[in-house]
């Protein structure tokens, strides 16, 4: 049983399965949940115009640790329907690509706003596969308030146990 965690997590770290170019504009279905993304395909889609829309779903904490460049904080417990309506103008014909530590929180407000989001135009919702921390043990750009960084705030100590290199654990800004 451990293998298959270990396996499971090996492959949200690695940036999992991507459904992100499957993903149709208009009005999605009931059923219908945010794609993942990998780290070097929004990499990629982060250098091609329109620019996808950013959202982090980190706590402010976290946030002012370090971030994706160019990304947006919204608090996760922030009313669904008010953000959208919020970012509606931004979204329409852009990809909107939400994350957090490891996607957790950032899969589930994706999904809530996801309906709305595409019914007003956006391309497409996505995931970031294994969140802030793959991004980070992939070594790829991270910025703060002050500049490039490569530390990153874990969320907690248990979950700073998934980046492989412990110096670059954070947990107030510098």
């Amino acid at each position: 049983m451990r293998w298959i965690v270990s396996i499971l997590l090996a492959a949200v770290l690695a940036g999992g399965p991507t459904a992100f170019a499957a993903a149709e504009p208009g009005t999605p279905g009931l059923d219908a949940m945010a794609a993942q993304i990998g780290r070097l395909e929004l990499l990629r889609a982060m250098s091609l115009q329109p620019r996808p829309l950013i959202i982090d779903v980190r706590a402010t904490s976290e946030f002012a640790v370090s971030r994706l460049p160019g990304a947006r904080r919204v608090d996760a417990e922030t009313d669904k329907e008010a953000f959208a309506a919020d970012i509606a103008a931004a979204a329409r014909g852009r990809a909107v690509v939400f994350y957090c530590t490891t996607s957790g929180r950032s899969e589930v407000f994706a999904n809530a706003v996801l309906h709305t989001l595409m019914e007003r135009g956006s391309d497409r919702i996505a995931v970031l596969a294994g969140g802030i921390v793959a991004w980070s043990n992939a070594g790829l750009p991270l910025v703060s308030g002050n500049g490039p960084t490569r530390l990153v705030h874990p969320h907690d100590p248990v979950t700073g146990r998934l980046l492989v290199r412990s110096e670059t654990i954070r947990f107030e800004p510098r």
